[in-house]
């Protein structure tokens, strides 16, 4: 196992520091930077932690635990929330008995003190933590306000990615989306005819494609057996997007010389892609800290001032796959 005399020659500082920082030390002066130097550190290198620290589960809920989309989350929570001496605990659960059983031992057995809450988030596990009564936040999904909810501004996302496609002269503005069961997906739809409907531009419904697996290569062969002519599409997240234009690349179509694709989120598909893809996303650092701050004031018995807190602080990444509409 690996010691905290091991960490301290490899940072090049103190084993004392190092104990304060892993011991959890009330009185620590230890700055946050080389906190978190440490911790980072340790877990590079394998040390055990002491399991009496306080713990978070970032239960990720009916998405596949692998899924890009939140591993950013993830990583900026954990990151976070290990500057406030909390340890994350990753779980994935699915919509079924023998999951929710895992989910109802592992609150009996108090492995955390409190869950942040994501993916396809449904009333079933909501009322399965109620019934527990655990310490949660909602993080997207819902807009029950009988539970805490950071709630990112899905509709202004698609609103403002819409009205930036139009700014560039693009008119036939496709839109992919997933199912309309879920509360996201509505939302991105709510924002693309809002942009639409102040430009005066006519809704054509043709060029709204829902895929329920989500699949952006099915729907952009879809869109061209259809013959439906657009010159730019907003995918509602990077999954969709990046799987279209591999669809486009092989079929002769160029991004963005022939069309425009713009993308909701920043993943790790965004950097992967050829050409990077261009997307509008929020602060994930900004949204972690919240969430984080959020869900230890629950634990501490200090719930938000509202149930659901509203979230619209958005970046873009100008990515290459989109570019002005040339045939104005």
């Amino acid at each position: 196992m690996v010691t905290k005399k091991e960490i301290a020659d490899y940072l090049n500082v103190s084993r004392t520091v190092v104990s304060m920082v892993l011991n959890n030390s009330k009185n620590s002066t230890v700055s946050e930077k080389t906190k978190q130097r440490v911790i980072e550190a340790a877990e590079e290198l394998g040390y055990k932690f002491d399991e009496s620290l306080n713990k978070i589960c970032f239960l990720l809920y009916n998405r596949k635990s692998d899924d890009p989309r939140y591993l950013s989350d993830l990583r900026h929570i954990e990151k976070y929330c290990s500057k406030k001496n909390y340890r994350i605990i990753f779980m994935n659960v699915k919509n079924n008995d023998k999951d929710f059983e895992k989910v109802k031992r592992f609150i009996k057995a108090n492995e955390a003190n409190g869950f942040i809450v994501t993916g396809d988030v449904d009333d079933k596990i909501i009322d399965l933590l109620k019934e527990n009564e655990t310490n949660f936040i909602v993080y997207g999904g819902t807009e029950r306000d009988d539970i805490n909810v950071l709630l990112p501004d899905s509709e202004r996302i698609a609103y403002e990615a819409v009205n930036y496609m139009i700014g560039y002269g693009h008119r036939r503005i496709a839109l992919f989306l997933g199912s309309l069961d879920l509360m996201i997906h509505r939302k991105v739809l709510d924002g693309y005819v809002r942009a639409l409907t102040e430009n005066n531009i006519e809704l054509d419904k043709s060029l709204i494609q829902v895929n329920k697996e989500e699949d952006g290569y099915e729907i952009a062969k879809n869109m061209n057996i259809l013959n439906i002519g657009y010159t730019a599409a907003f995918c509602t997240n990077t999954v969709i997007q990046f799987s279209a234009l591999q669809w486009y690349k092989e079929n002769g179509i160029n991004v963005p010389g022939d069309l425009s694709l713009v993308g909701y989120g920043l993943s790790d598909l965004v950097k992967l892609s050829y050409p990077e893809l261009t997307t509008l996303y929020f602060d994930y650092a900004k949204s972690a800290e919240i969430l984080s701050n959020s869900i230890i004031d629950i634990i501490n018995n200090k719930p938000p001032e509202e149930n659901i807190i509203h979230f619209d602080d958005y970046k873009v990444n100008k990515g290459g796959t989109f570019a002005s509409n040339l045939n104005i």
